[in-house]
């Protein structure tokens, strides 16, 4: 009887490295843990975000060669953020962003066109939105030949209200300083001393700075700026955003005073009593006003008093704080909130201004 031939079939070889039973010991890659192997085991461990460029998870050679949270390997190996104009790119949690350089701004919030020269771009110069007037050029974040918002507003009729780089004095010894201009009440141009939107900010003092210049919701002054500047105006605008009449909403209305002799008056004189004409926006007007400043002219409760008094006309302006008079339009004197500007809420406040 034949015998069948048996075949036996060897068991692994387990190599043994350091002594029998004990582990390999594998020095660490870039980007990997030391990790302890026994013979019969291929495990790996990587640190968090870092990844084989070689893309072979099995390849212990190679280790683990990249992090992925770099700008050159974002989220993922391979995957390069964009550099963009004026930007550096950076990756945050697998994501890529820019980061605008220094002198740079986005300021149109699209960072996938990189970010604005605010150093040469005339309408961010020195800061987002602060635009310069058709024509002058920006040059190291300064506006060239902006002597004051009407000249503005002459060189591009379209420049919307906003924060504009200004220099009155041009080649002068004064520095350039931004304003906030009002660009669409009687044909614009205006140059805002105060912007109120509190019942305290009444109590300012005329010729004070408080708040940012341009922040149209918390109110701002720049009385102390524009006094001590060469800035000067032949008119002076209070505009009443929302006015509000015997509980009728009035919209915007404004009343100004002009110098009747059509000469240049520095911001610091913007308190002078005396030499002013009077027009409104319900078509009032007066060529001769006595005193505009029959009630003091210290701070903006009392400085927005635009008429006195006079046979046939009345008082007009503000007196004592948000109470309107407007005695052409009937109420008499001390009408309270029976005529009053709104001033806390959307598209409302009390604009002082000066061209």
């Amino acid at each position: 009887m034949a015998v069948a031939a048996v075949t036996r079939r060897s068991s692994p070889r387990r190599r043994v490295v350091g002594g029998i039973g004990n582990p390999t010991r594998h020095p660490p890659w870039r980007g990997s843990a030391p990790v302890s192997r026994s013979p019969l085991t291929r495990s790996t461990r990587s640190r968090e975000h870092w990844r084989d460029l070689l893309g072979n998870s099995q390849d212990d050679a190679n280790g683990c060669e990249a992090n992925t949270t770099s700008a050159s390997n974002c989220g993922a190996c391979g995957v390069v953020c964009p550099t963009r104009p004026g930007a550096a790119p950076t990756c945050t949690a697998g994501t890529c962003e820019s980061t605008c350089s220094s002198g740079f701004g986005d300021c149109d919030g699209n960072p996938d066109n990189g970010c604005n020269s605010l150093q040469t771009d005339a309408l961010n110069c020195g800061g987002c939105g602060v635009a310069c007037p058709a024509g002058p050029a920006c040059n190291a974040g300064s506006c060239a030949g902006a002597v004051s918002c009407r000249t503005i507003k002459q060189g591009n009729p379209a420049a919307p209200s906003g924060v504009y780089l200004i220099d009155p004095d041009g080649a002068g010894s004064g520095a350039a300083f931004n304003v906030y201009c009002e660009m669409t009440t009687d044909g614009g141009g205006w140059t805002v001393m105060a912007y109120l939107r509190a019942n305290a900010q009444w109590d300012i003092a005329t010729f004070t700075n408080s708040g940012i210049v341009g922040n149209t919701v918390g109110g701002f002054t720049a009385g102390a700026t524009l006094s001590a500047s060469a800035a000067t105006f032949k008119e002076r605008i209070i505009i009443y955003r929302r006015m509000i009449e015997l509980g009728v909403d009035l919209g915007t209305q404004w009343m100004e005073t002009y110098r009747q002799d059509g000469l240049a008056t520095p911001y610091s004189a913007f308190n002078v009593s005396t030499g002013w004409s009077y027009r409104d926006s319900f078509g009032y007007a007066d060529a001769t006003v006595n005193s505009t400043c029959s009630h003091g002219c210290a701070t903006f409760r009392t400085l927005g008093m635009f008429h006195d008094s006079e046979v046939g006309f009345g008082y007009a302006g503000t007196q004592g704080g948000n109470n309107i008079c407007w005695m052409r339009r009937s109420l008499g004197y001390n009408v309270g909130s029976q005529r009053c500007a709104l001033l806390s809420g959307a598209n409302e406040g009390v604009i002082y201004a000066g061209r």
